[in-house]
């Protein structure tokens, strides 16, 4: 199976079709009900088009609800480190295992 890389104004038109679909701008409808992206100006004459599915628009919404996320709980590592300097921490081992275990399933391991 080929991977396409999708790059320059190309990539653009994508993002912004998805952008538009995500806060419910209409466009023309494909064969399958998504919005079909016009040609670019330099490509008039031709055919191309990118259809786009309801599912691609929940895939940008959670990419941009992902990216308003901060990468550390700054809370929860406070509390950690209270927990430690107290030497109240307690290690579950049996708890990090499942938990080891259930993230090598979800990445197909």
């Amino acid at each position: 199976m080929a991977v396409n890389n999708i790059n320059g104004s190309a990539g653009a038109q994508i993002h912004s079709l998805l952008d538009q679909r995500v806060q419910g701008q209409t466009s023309p409808q494909g064969q399958n009900g998504g919005p079909i992206a016009t040609p670019a100006a330099g490509n008039a004459a031709g055919g191309d088009a990118v259809s786009l599915t309801s599912t691609a628009a929940q895939l940008r919404q959670a990419e941009q609800a992902l990216a308003n996320q901060p990468v550390v709980d700054s809370r929860r590592v406070d509390s950690i480190r209270d927990q430690i300097a107290a030497g109240a921490f307690e290690i579950n081992a049996p708890r990090i295992a499942d938990k080891m275990i259930q993230m090598e399933r979800l990445m197909g391991a």
